[in-house]
């Protein structure tokens, strides 16, 4: 983001001895050590009341480039562009919550009041980029399921056809274009691509984007200003391009496997090649944004656990199936990828425990895939009874927990925090309590799963022990050696986290449904391979 000339100063003030935003307001002028002002202007940020200066250091980030470029043509919205920023931004554990709920009461008013009327009825591209900011979390729109999820979902959606209506999603050269804004175009593209990816799993509800509908090229890694390969000392975008691919290749996971008629269509082939992408995807990542738990460069981690998260839902769609698999599909997942997938989830939730708090606070998918990599060591757990995965459980539990707090004084039960937390800690409690009387053994139940698999290579494969696409004899159940069914002794514990295996609804919408089903297109040779991945 790109500030303006003007100066802009945000003031947020509010009674110490209120905790929940009511008695907050906000005011252009009077500055007091209550207050948190932020000036915007040229470029620079400035920030009063060192007690906050939290938020400033959050900032940052967004002039940190030093070969950004020159302002763009068309900016942000003056008001809504730096509101939303600053108030993604509050939604950190580490800001006041006093200021939080401040500059979230500016963001709403602003948004029901007369200002909003150009930023919902003209399409721009810094419109555009706007939309995405207020649809990163739901706790924008408003803090309970009901309504924050919907508005969000309702303010993605008009971004995607906001930037349709200005031609985003097709391509564009320099010719006619000044090479910045042909960048900058392609990115936002891109964030449109991985917002409706990302909320459709989240709320099962269709794609808007067909891809085939589309020829823009894939984000540049490189500064707005710099056409590809010209600039070799900063890659600001380079992460930004990798989700992107990731959350094709989710889209792929949820039309093929969470369809209405999804596995019914597919065959074997296309099944195979999605697998063959996911490998190929994850062994073309540059060295930097590879996690290691020695070094967990925050990029890194971000970008593991996301992944962690698609692997996932692809494996679950043949893990615990919500219908029979077609018997004319013989494609199964091997008993290593699911060992892989539980060693790259425990990674996730320690990095998220040491040090990933700020992205879980702000941005909704990053505590969607948290709450995925919590699902997987509940897989492990009822599977093996290991009581690593049960200590993982509890590790994932108590970052939820402190997520939670955030927003403790708000009781409402449909408050998006409130049902995620309570259910974490539902299952957690009732993994704890099957595990005492198991007789808290730390012992794997069955050699399939071992309490401490191979370290994560990064370039491990997800092939199956057979990778020719033929027939084969499968079995009733295909994860029957991974779970071997559970007999009618079960601990009433036990037999609670097992239904929710099996039942989705349980799991509050934690499972894609309702998907557009889209025909396979070969051959489209002229198309920008980046795009191909769907």
């Amino acid at each position: 983001m790109h500030a303006s000339g003007e100066e802009v100063v945000l003031v947020a003030r509010g009674k110490t001895d209120q905790d929940d935003g009511s008695q907050l307001e906000t005011s252009a002028a009077g500055l007091s050590a209550e207050n948190l002002v932020l000036n915007l202007k040229g470029g620079e940020l400035a920030a009063t009341a060192g007690s906050e200066s939290v938020l400033l250091a959050r900032l940052k980030y967004a002039f940190a480039s030093t070969d950004m470029g020159p302002p763009p043509p068309t900016p942000l919205h003056r008001v809504f562009g730096k509101l939303a920023v600053c108030t993604l931004a509050g939604l950190s554990r580490d800001v006041p919550r006093q200021i939080f709920f401040s500059l979230l009461h500016t963001l709403c008013s602003r948004l029901d009041g007369e200002e909003s009327t150009q930023l919902l009825r003209t399409s721009s591209l810094g419109n555009v980029q706007v939309l995405l900011l207020l649809g990163l979390n739901s706790e924008l729109q408003a803090v309970t399921t009901s309504r924050g999820g919907s508005l969000s979902w309702l303010t993605v959606g008009l971004a995607v056809r906001m930037a349709q209506d200005i031609g985003l999603h097709r391509d564009i050269t320099s010719n006619h274009v000044a090479q910045q804004q042909v960048n900058r175009r392609r990115r936002v593209w891109a964030a449109c691509v991985i917002a409706d990816r990302w909320y459709a799993l989240s709320f099962g509800q269709p794609m808007t984007i067909n891809l085939y509908d589309c020829d823009a090229r894939g984000p540049s890694i490189f500064p707005d200003a710099c056409a590809d390969g010209l600039s070799e000392t900063e890659k600001p975008f380079e992460l930004h391009a990798e989700i992107t691919k990731l959350s094709i290749l989710l889209g792929r996971v949820l039309r093929y496997a969470y369809s209405p008629l999804g596995l019914d269509m597919v065959t074997n082939s296309t099944l195979y090649q999605l697998q063959e992408d996911f490998e190929q995807w994850r062994s073309d990542l540059p060295p930097t944004l590879h996690f290691s738990p020695e070094q967990p460069d925050p990029r890194a981690g971000l970008l593991g656990l996301l992944s962690a998260c698609v692997e996932f839902v692809f494996l679950r769609a043949f893990l615990r199936p919500k219908k029979p698999i077609p018997t004319r599909i013989s494609y199964r997942p091997s008993v290593d990828a699911w060992q892989h997938v539980v060693k790259r989830s425990e990674h996730a939730i320690r990095w998220i425990a040491a040090g990933g708090s700020f992205f879980m606070d702000t941005w909704f998918i990053v505590m969607y895939s948290h709450m995925w990599c919590f699902f997987v060591q509940l897989h492990a757990y009822v599977a093996t009874g290991d009581a690593q995965a049960l200590g993982l459980m509890q590790t994932a539990n108590d970052s939820i927990s402190q997520w939670a707090q955030r927003m403790k004084s708000l009781s409402n039960q449909a408050a998006l925090r409130t049902k995620v937390a309570s259910l974490a800690n539902t299952l957690t409690v009732a993994a704890l309590s099957s595990h005492q009387r198991r007789g808290g053994q730390g012992v794997a139940q069955t050699t399939n799963l071992p309490p401490e698999p191979a370290p994560d290579t990064h370039n491990v494969s997800l092939s199956s022990a057979d990778p020719n696409p033929g027939p084969k004899n499968q079995a009733a159940n295909i994860f029957d050696e991974i779970f071997p069914p559970l007999n009618d002794t079960l601990a009433p514990d036990m037999q609670l986290l097992e239904l929710f295996l099996h039942d989705p609804q349980l799991g509050w919408a934690f499972q894609p449904d309702g998907m557009n089903v889209e025909p396979a297109i070969q051959n489209f040779d002229e198309i920008d391979r980046f795009y191909m991945l769907d």
